[in-house]
């Protein structure tokens, strides 16, 4: 059973790890995207009106179809996840974090636990297991013991974490702002363009 719980603990720290360097990755991708975004525009705007209507209405169609692969492994991860015990870490976290119990320290911590007692009631709703646990290691709130099968739940989150970073770099946009030159730039662009409207240029050639 301790081997169990160093385990755990060792696979929260990844998993923590793990989505502060996607939490990074989607930081600069964020600036990449603006930049790409402004370059693509450009270039598309260069095409007729009518040819840069017909690829509006594919990149918004296509849009949609990610955002809901992404609500849809969201709400896999919250189903997925257990939902023993989570009410009484929630209090646990509680009884160090609720703003009547902070009037004693510093305005700075005060803040801080305050705005964990806010993720933590985030997580209670949404029944985020991985989030409070989260929550309660920053604490020092000692974690649930949990079973083989939960472990393993973990691991697949961590796995699931380097896989949205993974895509994220295999981005054209990601790619493209992490080029040299501007002429690589342009002639990744180009490539770009071709590749992804090709169909809808064809035609209207």
């Amino acid at each position: 059973m301790a081997r169990r719980k160093l385990r755990h603990k060792k696979l929260m720290l990844k998993l923590q790890y793990a989505e502060a360097e996607l939490a990074e990755y989607n930081h600069v991708f964020d600036e990449c995207k603006v930049n790409f975004i402004n370059a693509h525009n450009e270039r598309l705007n260069k095409f007729p009106k009518s040819t840069r209507g017909k690829i509006d209405d594919f990149l918004v169609e296509k849009d949609r179809q990610v955002l809901e692969t992404i609500r849809e492994q969201r709400e896999k991860d919250l189903n997925e996840a257990p939902k023993g015990g989570i009410k009484k870490l929630y209090k646990e976290i509680a009884k160090k974090t609720h703003p009547d119990k902070l009037l004693h320290l510093q305005k700075e911590e005060q803040q801080e636990k305050a705005e964990l007692f806010k993720e933590a009631h985030k997580a209670l709703e949404e029944k985020d297991w991985f989030d409070m646990q989260r929550i309660a290691m920053k604490l020092g709130v000692p974690l649930p013991e949990v079973s083989a099968e939960q472990l393993t739940m973990i691991e697949a989150r961590i796995k699931r974490t380097l896989e949205e970073i993974n895509k994220i770099k295999d981005t054209a946009c990601w790619q493209w702002c992490h080029l040299e030159s501007e002429e690589e730039r342009v002639a990744f662009l180009e490539v770009y363009v071709q590749t992804m409207f090709g169909e809808i240029l064809n035609e209207n050639s």
